[in-house]
């Protein structure tokens, strides 16, 4: 009957084996390699694409869209009276957008407006909010009136056109105009609108 070998000398040597190996070159190899791994896989979950982000200034959180080298961030310009919020952002297809806190993406909570595009074919639907397409100068007043008259469902943005104003009651009840800058098509997969939510 053969025993295992299970004096301590044998275990030291076993033991010893293993710190052995990362010293030879290969060991070296296998641990740079497992480091690199693990800081790419950090880096890429801090960073990754749709997460929302604020920065926090004179202890009022600013909005920060999650890509700003594609879209333009959201103007932190100061407000003018009246005027709750306002910004330019940028929608690409499949995203939603939160006008209140400015953010656009996938998966945004407290939606207003959804972009879907099949094609070169885009729709823009209020999501729980009103929407009313208008001639109007796209003040408070004019988007109250507009919205009380018409209540537009999804809007077709080939029958839009940039300058075009619409009316919006967000989902959380503020009434706001926005300002078509530009539609996708053919050459442009983004829909760009300035906007303002009124008091």
């Amino acid at each position: 009957m053969a025993d295992s070998d299970t004096s301590p000398t044998s275990q030291a040597a076993r033991r010893g084996g293993f710190w052995m190996f990362w010293t030879t070159l290969p060991g070296i190899l296998t641990g740079v390699a497992a480091l690199l791994t693990a800081s790419v896989g950090l880096i890429t979950a801090l960073n990754r694409p749709g997460r929302d982000r604020s920065v926090t200034a004179n202890d009022k959180s600013i909005p920060v869209q999650s890509n700003p080298v594609s879209r333009p961030a959201v103007k932190s310009s100061a407000a003018p009276t009246g005027v709750f919020g306002q910004g330019r952002l940028t929608m690409k297809s499949p995203e939603s957008a939160d006008l209140e806190k400015g953010l656009v993406g996938t998966g945004v909570s407290g939606d207003d407006l959804y972009l879907h595009c099949s094609g070169v074919k885009c729709i823009l639907n209020p999501m729980g909010s009103l929407m009313a397409v208008t001639e109007g100068p796209g003040d408070k007043a004019s988007c109250t009136a507009a919205l009380q008259s018409r209540r537009d469902g999804a809007l077709y943005l080939e029958q839009a056109r940039t300058g075009q104003t619409l009316c919006i009651q967000t989902t959380d009840g503020h009434v706001g105009a926005l300002e078509i800058v530009g539609l996708p098509g053919v050459g442009s997969i983004e829909f760009v609108f300035d906007y303002a939510l009124f008091r």
